[in-house]
């Protein structure tokens, strides 16, 4: 057995009657006659009277030409003769366009409906039970009856005989041969029927379908005596026939009754069925209103027998198949190449269709699940020992044999290219992805709280991103506000703590005192020269020193002036240089212009007048400081001249002229110093007022991320049942426990810091408050009055830094049937996050054993109803040993890998083929049990 792409959805009809079948109206005209030649295989058969060579050669013909349907099943009234034939030709290579042709006996019963007719009911065979097995262990063991006493048992020569009596009843036919009016007139028990079957379980059980003819049984009035025996028909039947959408949707649980409902009073949802109910050329395979059969399973009547076990998502009605668009993303096939690992281990070479909907991937313990897997997900993220975020990579742990394998993924939909690669090389697919669960990646993220929800948020958001990019796109701008008033709050904090206001308080008041000492000093030295000049007055040149003394306190200051001139002039010679830099690129701009087919320009800068008139400035201003210079030297030459009495009043002039600057500085200092207890103060302010803002984003962030999940959920209804998110803000851990620590507990009580602490958490619980500035505000003033309370191996940068740091996280409440997921199991928590993973997104989703640690009760109720949700819309890949997520999921394709001698291979198909099912059996635990309890929940002998 190799490996098939399993169920997917083919066309049948399973009403075609033959040549041989009761009002048969297969005619040919006298030239069709001259031109045909019979198919000689005809003469080999000892066939009916009625049969015409002929006709059944142009039969056979038509029906060669149909290549749009691929099964279909022969249906004749009471008989086998129209499918021996077929089955006789197909064996000579006739029909080989269809995989699989089934024999369809019709019967009418003893029913009749409101409208005088009898109800007509059709019994589907399996193509292994033999024509003989039906002929000899069924058919002829039926009882026909006329209306009357008259009976006998069921073989064309009866039919012929009750017919003979029947016209002599029924004057509208004596048109019709014996054989037909025996056909229109005689009828069989139902529980006949259903008897002669369930007393040879080991010919028919599980080998043929009861499908009741729909257009006559709903004329049976559910208001009229009869409604019970409307009932009973329809309980003892496995399908119905009927091409009115209304029949399917009322059948399958979808109308007035509930499923529930429904199968409390039938015993089950029932397939409705339809076909071509050819009995004419026209006719032959082209049902009317082009309401084909398509069905979701292997060409077998095993896989039509799906149907039963799901008869809305196995069993479609429709001109087209319900496929409809496939996701671009869809993987088509894995070929694997090369598989040589070691000595001990080889892959086989393998080319694997997948199927687009649920591939389950079984195998016993190190047979090679993860290895699928693993090769198909290296190929979009590395699963080497370097990059793979579990310790469960098959290609990590085969690393060190440098294997050689190569990989090819080809994919469905799309204009998207083969891919292909050797598993350790780094080259990974662009354009499509995938989501990859690694084997034990659920429970780790279970027992971290934070990836938990971190991996739940990301889940969400990338799901909607597609439908609601609006919304995604606000999240993401407001998530760059808030890191954005973060990284400022970390920048204020960071600016007053280079500040230091508490330091800039006693320096303002150590120069204070300082001032208050220098003018003290200078009022002293003020003093100091008056009484020298009264004491030197006639001897003292006073005019001559004191003005020399203010003439060059004056050059000295036109000196420093005209030095910052030159400083200033240097500069802009600076930024002349960074405009040539400007205009390097403007004349790049306009040397490629002819890239965009433009005449424009940008004009260049022109500098030469700048640059000359700066270098002639700067030339004049050191001609200006040389002068300055040597007038100064020239003065503090005629003050060397003065006698002693003018140089020491000139000595004391330059003393109090210092401490005049001295003073001055002082006041410098004390502006300066000023300027900065301003500004720490405005930027104490900035703080607040950002921290207010950082926790108003947050609601923001709160309610755009409710929307977003409100939208997820929404639009995954079935997959995310009972689970339900409520957005919500959380403080950081610990932050009660920080702040406490760092005070000095013997000047504050611990008690007094957690509610003011906690208060914040208290805030940011609940809805977003009309007076949130107010109530911050109040929270960081009760804490701001602890300061003086910190420890004195603290720093203060770590109070603002826990004040008015990065405190907040965007966090959710999921509730599971109405309880906290912190009160789940793991396994429950487990099942949440898997029915999530589930719901998001479109591309591919690989799950390596989701089973581990999981509740398989929880298994069983919760998630298998979330992956045949989840299947319908994109493609899943699901490694497992538990048998209810294969055979309860109705697993599409079934994977089995196999190891065997060092060689790991691979081969399945479709949960209904026989060798597969018996494979998984013996692998899945409760494989048997599973499979068993399927058969059982729809009862394929529903008139045992």
């Amino acid at each position: 057995m190799t490996v098939n792409r399993g169920s997917e959805w083919r066309k049948w009809d399973l009403h075609v009657h033959t040549p041989l079948s009761f009002e048969s109206h297969y005619e040919i005209s006298e030239s069709e006659r001259e031109d045909l030649d019979p198919i000689p295989e005809l003469s080999d058969l000892d066939t009916p009277e009625r049969l015409d060579p002929l006709i059944w050669t142009k039969f056979i013909d038509e029906l060669e030409d149909v290549d749009n349907v691929d099964n279909i099943a022969i249906t004749d009234y009471f008989s086998l003769e129209g499918y021996e034939i077929i089955q006789h030709l197909r064996a000579h290579g006739y029909l080989d366009n269809f995989d699989v042709i089934l024999p369809n006996i019709e019967f009418r019963l003893g029913t009749f409906t409101g409208e005088h007719n009898r109800v007509n009911l059709h019994v589907v065979f399996s193509e292994d039970v033999t024509v003989d097995n039906i002929r000899q262990e069924f058919l002829t063991n039926l009882t026909i009856k006329l209306d009357g006493d008259e009976e006998r048992s069921l073989r064309p020569a009866s039919l012929k005989a009750l017919g003979e009596q029947a016209k002599r009843f029924h004057e509208d036919s004596n048109t019709l041969s014996d054989f037909e009016a025996g056909c229109k007139y005689a009828w069989v028990d139902f529980g006949e029927i259903v008897d002669e079957i369930d007393d040879r379980p080991s010919i028919f059980e599980g080998n043929h379908l009861i499908v009741l003819s729909g257009a006559e049984w709903s004329e049976i009035s559910w208001f009229s005596q009869d409604a019970e025996i409307r009932r009973q028909l329809l309980v003892e039947s496995h399908a119905l026939f009927s091409g009115n959408p209304n029949d399917r949707a009322w059948a399958t649980g979808q109308a007035d009754l509930s499923a529930k409902e429904f199968k409390d009073e039938f015993g089950s949802l029932k397939p409705v069925l339809h076909g071509s109910d050819a009995h004419n050329f026209k006719r032959l395979c082209q049902p009317d209103k082009d309401r084909y059969c398509w069905v979701k399973a292997n060409n077998s009547f095993e896989g039509l027998k799906q149907v039963v076990f799901e008869p809305i998502d196995r069993l479609h009605i429709g001109p087209t198949s319900p496929e409809g668009f496939t996701q671009i993303h869809t993987l088509d096939s894995l070929k694997i190449r090369d598989g040589n690992v070691n000595t001990d281990l080889e892959i086989a070479d393998e080319n694997i269709p997948f199927n687009s909907n649920l591939v389950t991937v079984i195998g016993n313990q190190g047979a090679g699940k993860t290895a699928l897997l693993d090769f198909v997900a290296n190929c979009f993220n590395r699963r080497t020992r370097e990059h793979a975020e579990d310790e469960n990579s098959f290609i990590s742990r085969i690393e060190d044999s440098s294997p050689t394998i190569e990989t090819e993924l080809t994919f469905k939909g799309g204009d998207i290219q083969p891919f292909s690669k050797k598993i350790l090389e780094p080259e990974t697919v662009e354009g499509p992805d995938i989501s990859h669960i690694p084997q034990g990646k659920i429970v780790e993220y279970c027992e971290k709280g934070n990836e938990l929800h971190d991996r739940i948020r990301t889940l969400v958001t990338e799901s909607v991103r597609q439908d609601t990019t609006l919304l995604v796109s606000n999240l993401e701008q407001k998530k760059s506000e808030i890191s954005d008033l973060a990284q400022n709050l970390r920048s204020i904090n960071a600016e007053l703590h280079e500040i230091n206001p508490q330091q800039v308080e006693a320096d303002i008041a150590e120069e204070r005192t300082n001032r208050i000492q220098i003018e003290t000093l200078l009022d002293n030295k003020k003093e100091e020269i008056e009484q020298f000049k009264e004491a030197n007055e006639e001897e003292l040149q006073e005019t001559e020193a004191e003005e020399l003394q203010s003439e060059l306190d004056d050059l000295d200051d036109m000196f420093e002036a005209v030095g910052e001139f030159i400083e200033d002039i240097n500069s802009a010679h600076s930024s002349l240089e960074e405009v040539e830099q400007l205009n390097e690129l403007l004349k790049s701009i306009n040397d490629r212009k002819e890239l965009i087919d433009t005449d424009r320009t940008v004009d260049r800068i022109e500098l030469d007048d700048q640059r000359e008139s700066l270098n002639i400035l700067r030339e004049e201003a050191k001609t200006t400081q040389e002068d300055l210079s040597n007038d100064i030297e020239e003065i503090r030459g005629e003050l060397e001249k003065l006698d002693e009495v003018d140089e020491e009043l000139s000595n004391l002039l330059e003393e109090k002229r210092q401490i005049e600057e001295r003073l001055e500085n002082s006041k410098d200092n004390l502006s300066s110093l000023s300027d900065m207890l301003d500004k720490t103060e405005k930027l104490k302010e900035k703080r607040e007022n950002v921290f207010i803002s950082y926790v108003d984003a947050f609601f923001d962030l709160k309610e755009i991320y409710g929307n977003i999940a409100s939208d997820f959920s929404e639009g995954e209804t079935a997959v995310l049942e009972d689970i339900e998110f409520e957005p919500q803000i959380e403080l950081e851990e610990n932050r009660t426990h920080d702040f406490v620590d760092m005070l000095d507990n013997r000047s504050v009580n611990r008690s007094d810091i957690k509610p003011l602490v906690k208060e914040l958490d208290r805030i940011v619980s609940n809805s977003r408050p009309d007076d949130l500035r107010e109530q911050i505000g109040e929270y960081l003033f009760d804490l701001e009055n602890h300061r003086e309370n910190l420890l004195d191996s603290r720093d203060p940068i770590d109070f603002d830094s826990l004040l008015y740091g990065d405190c907040l996280r965007l966090s959710e409440e999921i509730y599971y049937q109405e309880i906290p997921m912190a009160q789940l199991s793991r396994g429950q928590k487990g099942t949440v996050l898997l029915r999530i993973y589930l719901a998001k997104g479109e591309h591919p989703l690989i799950i390596d054993s989701p089973e581990e640690n999981l509740d398989n009760q929880f298994v069983f109720e919760e998630l298998i109803g979330a992956v045949r949700d989840a299947k319908k819309d994109r493609q899943i890949f699901l490694a497992t040993h538990d048998a209810n997520l294969v055979v309860n999921t109705d697993s599409e394709q079934v994977i089995i890998a196999e190891f065997n001698e060092g060689l790991i291979s691979f081969e399945g198909g479709a949960l209904e083929n026989a060798e597969v099912r018996d494979k998984a059996k013996g692998i899945l635990e409760g494989g048997d049990e599973a499979f068993k309890l399927r058969e059982e929940k729809y009862d394929l002998n529903p008139g045992s």
